[in-house]
This record gives C-alpha cells, structure tokens and sequence, in this order.
C-alpha cells in the first residue's frame, strides 16, 4: 500500500525512508499539512489524535494518509479539523510544554510506536 507520512518526530525521519516523507517542524503544523492532503482529495490512514497523549502533552505527532486523490472525503475533513480545534483550544489554556532530552526521546518513541502499529494494520 502506498502512503504518504507527515511527521515532526525525527526519529520517523531516521526510521521511515518512504518516498512520500513531508517533515515539518510543529506539532501544529504536522495537523495543518494533513488538512492541506485532505483538501486535495487524500484520505487519513491513521487518526489525528491517536493514543492517550493530549495534544499539548506532547510536541511530536505523525499521521498517515493516502497517497491516491480522489473526492474530498468528510469523515478525514471531520477528523482533521476536530484535532486542530482541540489542538487551539488546549494549547491556549493549558499552554505548550518544555520538556527534557529524556521526555523528548520518550515522546518520539512512543509517537513512532503509534505510527509502527498503524503501518502494521494496513499491511495486514
């Protein structure tokens, strides 16, 4: 199956050679570009806001979408925006985190866990 991935998690960028590797730099930017993908007719593969890790808890996120364009498709449209409202609202009252090497290194693997799990799913 072919996909694209768009992350902000170095360690996706270190472990995943994939033809179609959009990086950005923000968590925040990771959910803008999806939406960019989903106005262009992809699909998400993977959810927005998968696992337990609010959106301000964490500073990376990685999501999975189709590679083919077709029609706007809703349920991805829904799911997007639904994560970039929930992003905007709990970053601006609970406001963005520092965290320590350990943290940062801890929050990578856990986002590229999600992501292994899903790629596993869809091979499947």
């Amino acid at each position: 199956m072919s996909y694209i991935i768009i992350t902000n998690n170095p360690l996706i960028q270190n472990k995943y050679s994939h033809d179609e590797l959009v990086v950005v730099q923000k968590y925040q930017d990771v959910l803008l570009k999806a939406r960019d993908y989903v106005h262009q007719g992809h699909k998400l593969l993977s959810h927005p806001q998968a696992g337990s890790i609010k959106p301000y808890e964490t500073p990376y996120r990685t999501i999975i979408m189709s590679s083919e364009q077709n029609e706007l498709d809703f349920k991805s449209l829904h799911y997007i925006e639904s994560a970039l409202e929930r992003f905007t609202v709990l970053s601006n009252s609970m406001g963005l985190r520092e965290y320590d090497e350990q943290c940062i290194n801890d929050f990578q693997v856990i986002d590229e866990g999600l992501i292994r799990s899903a790629i596993a799913s869809m091979n499947h």
